[in-house]
């Protein structure tokens, strides 16, 4: 399953390197308003961020979710160690799994509520890999000239953070999802248009490049969610989602937040977690 992920990347970069199309054009436009907004964002986006003892009860209503061990543990990619942290049910037995993907400021921003989220996940019965995927290219924030760069880089790492896991004795390899934040949404959805391992994806505020649209056949069933004030990436990306996949005929939902932007705060945030385990839920253990 490699080969067609080897092969589109060849064309990006070959498409990156003569500085053509109109999705490297539209990408470095959103990026550097991105960049120039990085700062605020960043901060911003961590104020969003819910208390987690508060947004934890919320989840946990269902007096059945299960008993989390986190640790951390590393994989190979090209010559490159990646790190990553891993949330799984307590209790042994093989589980459907999700590898959540962060956004261009890593860790750095963000980073409590992908661990959050990765705990609600693995509550509710799902193994959650959270790789360090720019490990691979040692970056600490992605700069636009970094995404143009290393975006197939990093698919190629998500990949093989997919062939790590699906390896292992406790994964059940034929219900494997993701889940992308911003850059890691934009990720999540480039690769599940070539890789067949992959059941469901949940995006948050992401799109799919203009290259990875061109002649899809197949994806799998995935849920939209964007606030409709974003201003970093623009609402437009999930409405271009949803006329694609409409004419494609393609699995999908989405919701919109009226008054969200670049990260969810209050019940909006609490909302997009709940959608998101109910759909993998639907995708992954049905």
């Amino acid at each position: 399953m490699k080969k067609p992920i080897l092969t589109i990347c060849a064309i990006f970069l070959i498409c990156a390197a003569a500085g053509e199309g109109k999705f490297q054009e539209r990408l470095a436009r959103e990026q550097t308003k991105r960049l120039a907004q990085s700062a605020r964002d960043g901060w911003w986006f961590n104020r969003q961020i819910p208390d987690g003892a508060g947004l934890s009860s919320n989840l946990d209503d269902n007096k059945n979710t299960l008993e989390v061990k986190s640790s951390k543990a590393n994989f190979k990619s090209g010559d490159k160690t990646i790190s990553f942290e891993l949330f799984e049910p307590a209790k042994s037995g093989k589980y459907p799994t999700i590898i959540l993907l962060y956004g261009s400021g890593g860790m750095a921003v963000g980073g409590p509520l992908f661990q959050l989220a990765a705990q609600a996940l693995a509550r509710q019965g799902y193994i959650v890999y959270l790789p360090y995927y720019f490990e691979r290219t040692g970056t600490q924030f992605a700069t636009p000239v970094e995404d143009l760069k290393n975006f197939t880089v990093w698919m190629k790492t998500v990949v093989d953070a997919l062939d790590y896991a699906a390896k292992q004795s406790n994964v059940d390899p034929k219900r494997i999802g993701l889940i992308g934040f911003s850059l890691g949404a934009f990720l999540s959805l480039s690769i599940a248009t070539h890789e067949p391992r992959i059941k469901a994806v949940v995006e948050y505020f992401g799109g799919l490049p203009g290259l990875f649209t061109r002649d899809i056949k197949v994806m799998p069933p995935t849920l939209i969610l964007h606030g409709a004030a974003d201003k970093i990436v623009s609402v437009d990306e999930a409405y271009a989602l949803e006329k694609l996949f409409k004419s494609k005929n393609l699995p999908y939902e989405i919701k919109i937040y009226p008054d969200q932007g670049h990260g969810f705060s209050g019940t909006a945030s609490v909302d997009a977690l709940q959608r998101t385990i109910a759909f993998f839920d639907k995708n992954l253990k049905s």
